[in-house]
């Protein structure tokens, strides 16, 4: 049976990320608790100046004047978790959400699976979270254990920042903070950390907060106590425990000695797949804005292949401010009020989840320009379809070719149109317009690579040899009267007749094929309605003056004349003489004539 096995991936700056950009300046968020305002989180920065979470603004701006404080967005930190849950589902198929900053996925069972591309060990596995989450833009803390109680307590301990040393010496690297612990060294691992790591409570099971309260209380008296650390905690009888302290007290024990366990609350990720970006300032040059969606794109790549899915199509939309450079009474109302939504569809032709394929399609379909001052934009995936991956060939580049050519069908589609990139069907009629009709562009059959055929073993071919049929035995020798031996004739001297067939003469003549004429040439590019033109007499110098689109285009040769009369059953029958039209520009026109005059129909290349 293979043992649960749980990554507790704990976000300690997440209401950082959710309002700032850059966190290496001072800057720091700010909360409410029972009313009163204090700080929630600070940067590195600004803790090293003084500032501390818990603190109120006031005096941290006393200690530090020029930090930057900005209020905590909860819905916002709930949805970034959300989508961060996302990614952890490429790594097991049970994720839960913890709600502030924590998450769970349970890895036991997709372990073999994830050696294979993060390494050997659960080590591996949890640099591989910490890699994907911080390229999603996340600073996290890994731990890997059996229950959620533990591996939430060691995660929140362990993203507890630390002091650096106080002699200057060589910089050392910073190391993600990772933690396995093995199975059975649960309450080993416990043991050595302080009795505040236990003072959590989950907002599901504790809203209000007064359960947290009451294990405040408990660990401020257990310090009183003399008793400081887990491994003493565990200690100490568990009815002693609950009679003094109550449910807190039956809590601690239980965290202390990693006797709780539950399973995860499922996580259902949304049916949506959205990705927004609210921009700092207006953006109003493409350059800045490409930035800004290569970032966008990278995530939903992510998230799509998390959730093995691939994009059919992609739906931008731009939130655009108006012009506001004339100042009018109520300038804030009208700047709500006024913003504009600009919606852009991008057609995929085939379903990827490339974030370069999605980046070089949104170039060409924006066009070296924005719709207008740019305040906000998001991504949303319109169509998705089941993305497996595929089996890739040393000696055969097909998948590569599909996503090359995907590509450039796309970009085709978003420069000239949706419907300019599609395929002919040869149609069984005379009339040239008529003759072929469009349909969607296949991509997978059109790369569809050469059918290839087994070589046929001859032995395997051949028919079995047929059992030889029974010898009678030979006669005996004939002994007459003279003595003398007659010996029988063998099968090969007997006379055999053979019957001739019968021959008919004269042989009857086999019919005279003629070749067919060669099939004058035609132009691969029909105009979709013949445009009239008038053709002027010849001169002697050249074939005469060809006047169209209001052009006098004068004529060098008129050459491969071809009859066509045909459909002389319907009401609009074709009869119609075509000729080359060579004028002295050396363009080449497919020129027909007919009971309302000369038309142009064709261009050639």
């Amino acid at each position: 049976m293979v043992p649960r096995r749980l990554a507790a991936v704990h976000f300690p700056a997440l209401p950082l990320e959710v309002v700032f950009e850059d966190l290496s300046p001072a800057r720091a968020v700010q909360g409410e608790l029972r009313g009163r305002p204090i700080l929630v989180a600070v940067t590195e920065e600004a803790r090293r100046r003084g500032v501390r979470p818990g603190m109120s603004p006031s005096e941290a701006k006393a200690r530090l004047p020029e930090l930057e404080l900005k209020a905590r967005d909860l819905s916002l930190e709930a949805k970034r978790l959300s989508r961060a849950a996302e990614l952890l589902l490429g790594f097991g198929p049970h994720v839960e959400l913890a709600l502030p900053d924590l998450a769970y996925v349970e890895i036991g069972r997709s372990r073999r699976v994830l050696k294979k591309w993060a390494g050997e060990g659960e080590e591996a596995i949890a640099l591989a979270i910490t890699k994907v989450l911080l390229e999603a833009g996340h600073r996290v803390s890994v731990v890997i254990t059996r229950d959620p109680d533990t591996g939430r307590t060691l995660a929140e301990h362990l993203s507890r920042p630390v002091a650096p040393p106080k002699k200057r010496g060589k910089k050392q690297p910073t190391l993600p903070p990772v933690q396995v612990v093995p199975v059975g060294g649960e309450a080993a691992a416990l043991s050595r950390l302080p009795l505040s790591a236990l003072r959590w409570t989950d907002l599901r099971d504790d809203p209000e907060g007064r359960l947290k309260e009451r294990l405040t209380e408990a660990l401020a008296s257990l310090k009183l106590l003399g008793i400081e650390e887990i491994g003493r905690l565990s200690s100490l009888p568990e009815a002693q425990l609950g009679s003094r302290f109550g449910e807190a007290g039956v809590l601690l024990a239980a965290r202390a000695q990693a006797r709780l366990d539950r399973p995860l609350r499922t996580f259902t990720p949304p049916s949506r797949i959205v990705e927004e970006l609210d921009l700092e300032s207006v953006v109003e040059d493409l350059e800045p804005m490409l930035f800004v969606l290569r970032r966008i794109y990278g995530h939903l790549e992510a998230r799509l292949d998390a959730r093995n899915l691939a994009a059919t199509s992609l739906l931008l939309r731009f939130v655009v401010e108006p012009d506001l450079s004339r100042k009018i009474s109520a300038d804030a109302v009208r700047e709500a009020s006024s913003k504009l939504v600009v919606p852009l569809t991008l057609s995929l032709a085939r379903p990827t989840r490339k974030a370069a394929t999605f980046f070089n399609i949104t170039k060409e379909k924006l066009g070296g320009s924005l719709p207008g001052a740019v305040r906000a934009v998001s991504v949303e995936a319109l169509g998705t379809a089941p993305d497996r991956g595929a089996q890739l060939d040393l000696f055969n580049n097909h998948q590569k070719q599909l996503e090359e050519v995907g590509e450039l069908v796309g970009r085709l589609q978003a420069a000239l149109g949706e419907h300019a990139v599609f395929s002919p069907e040869i149609l069984d009629r005379h009339r040239p317009e008529g003759a072929w009709k469009s349909r969607p562009f296949d991509l997978e059959k059109a790369l569809l690579p050469p059918a290839t055929k087994k070589p046929v073993r001859l032995s395997a071919a051949l028919p079995p040899a047929p059992e030889p049929a029974p010898r009678s035995p030979s006669p005996l020798p004939v002994v007459d009267g003279s003595l003398q031996v007659a010996l029988p004739l063998a099968p090969e001297a007997v006379e055999t007749r053979v019957e001739l067939p019968t021959t008919h003469w004269p042989k009857p003549a086999a019919p005279r094929v003629d070749p067919l004429p060669p099939v004058p040439p035609r132009p691969l590019e029909l105009l979709e309605q013949p445009e009239s033109a008038t053709l002027l007499a010849p001169t002697g110098l050249d074939e005469g003056v060809l006047l169209w689109r209001g052009q006098r285009l004068p004529l060098v040769n008129l050459f491969a004349r071809e009859r066509l009369e045909a459909e002389w059953w319907t009401e609009a029958p074709v009869e119609r003489e075509y000729t080359i039209a060579e004028t002295a520009d050396g363009r080449r026109l497919w020129l027909y004539f007919g009971s309302e005059g000369a038309f142009v129909h064709g261009v050639f290349d």
